[in-house]
């Protein structure tokens, strides 16, 4: 995968997943390390914003429920509706590889709903 194609989605929504968590100071460090030579200002922007210590901005409590779909023969992503413990409903879209993590959900059961949306 070249530059031009898909390695920045690739890069961004990982750097985004990245941000959710409450990464050790160590990892943060490397996320830093990686922005300073990221060539994508909207990925550079994500991994300086995964890179600073404390809290995210986009995490809410202590704990990510996190799964991963099978994904095959799927172009553009996957579309998912997480019911959360507290009934709310909340849409992501799966990471390429077909990682789902739900930041402020504690992990176990949830109601998951797919959607595809190919080419």
């Amino acid at each position: 995968v070249d530059d031009a194609g898909e390695a920045p989605r690739v890069r961004l929504a990982a750097g985004r997943a990245l941000a959710a968590l409450d990464l050790p100071p160590e990892a943060r460090a490397a996320i830093a390390r990686r922005s300073r030579i990221e060539p994508f200002g909207a990925v550079r922007d994500v991994l300086l914003e995964a890179s600073a210590p404390g809290p995210s901005p986009l995490a809410r409590g202590n704990e990510v429920l996190s799964f991963r779909i099978d994904v095959r023969s799927v172009s553009r992503g996957i579309l998912v509706d997480v019911g959360t413990p507290d009934g709310a409903w909340r849409r992501l879209r799966a990471l390429p590889s077909g990682e789902v993590f739900v930041p402020g959900v504690p992990g176990g059961v949830a109601e998951v709903r797919l959607g595809v949306e190919d080419d």
